[in-house]
């Protein structure tokens, strides 16, 4: 990946030491994912790369539809083939190919070194099952542990992710807890053998403005405390600009803006990135309505000529329905897949 910032989404001041660059966990170049249709191919992500580091938020972020949630279930290799296909150039974690790996190998992967929290997480718990032994199960897979030893373990991660009364909780059933309580659960069993990477998938979707503030803190806390690096898949604005260090903008199956959060939010390079930031409300701003981006995103099997946001950008001029723009870089720690990226940046 070319975007080579430094975590912290702060713009970089000639006078601040350069931050020494961490480990880099994941390294993704060029992934394309097709899925086989009664209507032809469908392609659902196009030529996407990126990078997350040791310790470092990476938010990938879009509306429904924009190809960011495929593209880490291509990474976890959970995209079922067929009727997906998944290409890159590479997927690496520590600067091994995944893509090499087979299915018994990449199992060894999953939860042990990339660990993954879905969204809806009533849906993804088994209502036939404890708690407890959904998590025990977790360890005793990748340990072989006793069940008593999986019991005690998975009271300590009820215990480590704030949920209260843990051992009391531990043979409650998934019904019997909030969407909170159960999204904290899905983290204890994606905890469960301490990975190095931890993707959440909408982890807030659903919960009322105060749980999602407490899930992101204990997600950011849990990544300090870990040293882990962290994906957040969100289509929120606001819950990017809060914990994210970079940021990925989706449309359309492509990234088409790159760079520390901050800037992007306060300096977007693209149309798209600057009506998702319109879109939101700012306390200090006075203003007496908020800007929706109009239109909706399209249909993925009758993409647009030229630039795919085009029909929905106020800014468009005739060469962006005619040309595909390219992203490129637009600063040096910057990217951006608009044509006239250069005139928005110079604008603030």
């Amino acid at each position: 990946m070319k975007d080579q910032s430094a975590s912290g989404g702060g713009s970089i001041q000639d006078s601040e030491p350069v931050k020494e660059k961490s480990e880099v966990l994941l390294s993704v170049e060029g992934l394309t994912v097709d899925f086989d249709t009664p209507f032809g191919k469908l392609r659902a992500v196009n030529g996407v790369d990126f990078e997350v580091e040791a310790g470092e938020t990476l938010a990938i972020l879009g509306e429904s539809g924009s190809g960011k949630s495929v593209c880490v279930q291509a990474v976890m290799g959970i995209v079922e083939s067929p009727p997906g296909h998944v290409d890159a150039r590479h997927i690496r974690y520590k600067g091994s190919e995944l893509r090499d790996l087979g299915e018994n190998q990449m199992q060894k992967i999953r939860g042990a070194e990339i660990a993954m929290v879905f969204q809806e997480p009533h849906a993804a718990l088994d209502p036939a099952f404890t708690v407890g032994q959904q998590i025990a199960e977790v360890l005793r897979v990748h340990t072989g542990c006793s069940r008593s030893d999986g019991r005690k373990r998975a009271r300590e991660l009820m215990e480590r992710v704030g949920i209260p009364s843990a051992s009391s909780r531990l043979d409650d059933y998934p019904h019997e807890f909030s969407g909170g309580m159960c999204q904290r659960v899905m983290i204890a069993m994606a905890l469960c053998m301490n990975p190095k990477l931890l993707i959440a998938d909408e982890p807030t979707t659903a919960l009322d403005v105060t749980v999602q503030a407490q899930v992101l803190e204990l997600l950011q806390d849990l990544k300090t405390e870990m040293g882990m690096g962290l994906i957040l898949i969100t289509h929120d604005v606001a819950v990017a600009a809060e914990v994210a260090d970079r940021s990925l903008v989706m449309y359309a199956g492509k990234v088409v803006e790159s760079g520390p959060t901050v800037e992007i939010f306060t300096n977007p390079a693209h149309p798209y990135a600057l009506g998702l930031t319109d879109a939101i409300p700012h306390l200090d701003a006075q203003v007496e309505r908020l800007i929706p981006i109009r239109g909706a995103p399209p249909d993925p099997r009758k993409i647009p000529d030229g630039c795919a946001f085009h029909p929905r950008c106020g800014r468009a001029l005739e060469r962006c329905s005619a040309e595909i723009p390219v992203l490129r870089q637009v600063t040096e720690i910057r990217q951006s897949a608009c044509h006239y990226a250069e005139e928005m940046l110079s604008e603030n």
